[in-house]
């Protein structure tokens, strides 16, 4: 849901009603988007390595990008590195990024962001959820500004899935999670946990011509009945992660 998620808000446009009318023709640029979300609360998070709820895993998705991710065919492919290439022993990784990435607040993406990326998610003193199954990682080594090498314990031949995980979004050096910068197509706007959260364009992102949205806005709900209602009242344009106990409500409704 969150990779699909992902994509449809860099690649839609203009505003619910327009999307409606025209689901089949060329997305327009700008206009602003509400989506529906039930979970969360005064626990969420825009921390890109530790998401929780599914709202968390909307904000991440939207901020944050990691080196590869997963298509909608589940296949691995290249994000902000351009390739992940292993050794004839699979105990060592390397990694070329991509030239030209730049953080939200303009400073380009290096090799030494994607190390201190990693650092932090497996500090010990404060591991984030994707440190468990970074156990085999030993170093990350800094080989130039765009190459890394990911120095691992134990051969790996599938280490690039590790590097395809949505909650191991690349960030700056000096990252604070109260001033959230990414790569992603969205910048932050506001944060109010457990209730909205909004995203503005980033208008440097290195997706040519994407995201088309103005703004992107998150909305928490209690509980599914909650989000379903507030879609037919059309207080949100989309909703996610639908019950199948409400798929009979939803379609007999000719506006959705």
């Amino acid at each position: 849901m969150a990779l699909g998620l992902g994509l449809l808000l860099t690649a839609c446009g203009s505003s619910g009603v327009a999307l409606q009318n025209a689901p089949t023709g060329e997305p327009v640029r700008g206009g602003s988007l509400r989506v529906g979300l039930a979970g969360g609360g005064a626990a969420d998070t825009l921390d890109p390595h530790s998401p929780v709820s599914t709202t968390d895993i909307a904000r991440v998705v939207n901020l944050y990008e990691s080196l590869l991710y997963r298509d909608e065919n589940f296949e691995l492919k290249p994000l902000l590195a351009l390739s992940a290439v292993p050794d004839a022993t699979a105990l060592v990784w390397t990694v070329e990024l991509r030239p030209g990435v730049k953080f939200h607040d303009g400073r380009p993406v290096t090799a030494k962001d994607v190390a201190a990326t990693f650092a932090r998610v497996t500090n010990p003193d404060d591991p984030k959820s994707g440190a468990a199954a970074l156990k085999i990682l030993d170093e990350v080594k800094v080989i130039d500004d765009l190459t890394v090498e990911f120095r691992l314990n134990t051969p790996t031949a599938t280490f690039d899935d590790s590097l395809g995980q949505y909650a191991l979004g690349i960030v700056p050096e000096d990252f604070d999670v109260q001033h959230p910068i990414g790569t992603g197509p969205f910048k932050a706007s506001s944060f109010d946990p457990g209730l909205r959260s909004v995203f503005v364009r980033n208008d440097a992102y290195w997706r040519e011509h994407e995201p088309y949205l103005d703004e992107l806005t998150i909305l928490n709900f209690s509980d599914d009945d909650a989000m379903l209602n507030a879609l037919l009242s059309t207080q949100v344009d989309a909703i996610g992660q639908i019950p199948l106990a409400l798929l009979e409500v939803i379609s007999a409704d000719p506006r959705i």
